[in-house]
């Protein structure tokens, strides 16, 4: 899973009609704090909700909030699903890995004894 397919808008920061006040605007990128190597979001930690959702304008709700880090969630089981499918498939080709080392070593063994048949 790529940053760039991970960064589009969570939540929309248009209201339907002028009596309906603001809604804040959360992108990824704005509850996590970059990626690591494997370009997975790295999550901030919030030590004051109120701060956190008074830093967008308009505030965000707590509804907001909760369905961006829902979304977020549902990235981290994908992502762990993928890795989850990527261990299964290597532990898979781990036997046949271990024979062509066996083949090798025992082709080696015979080129150092001087065999003919090699």
């Amino acid at each position: 899973l790529k940053m760039a397919e991970i960064t589009s808008s969570i939540a929309t920061a248009e209201a339907s009609n002028d009596n309906e006040a603001p809604v804040a605007n959360i992108s990824l990128q704005n509850i996590i704090d970059g990626t690591n190597e494997r370009s997975i979001p790295k999550t901030k930690f919030i030590d004051d909700i109120d701060m956190f959702s008074g830093s967008f304008d308009p505030p965000a709700s707590p509804e907001l909030l909760i369905g961006a880090y829902s979304d977020l969630h549902s990235k981290f089981k994908q992502i762990e699903q993928q890795l989850t499918e990527k261990k299964a498939h290597r532990e898979k080709s781990i036997p046949e890995i271990e024979k062509s080392i066996k083949l090798v070593r025992h082709l080696m063994q015979k080129k150092e004894e001087g065999d003919s048949a090699i």
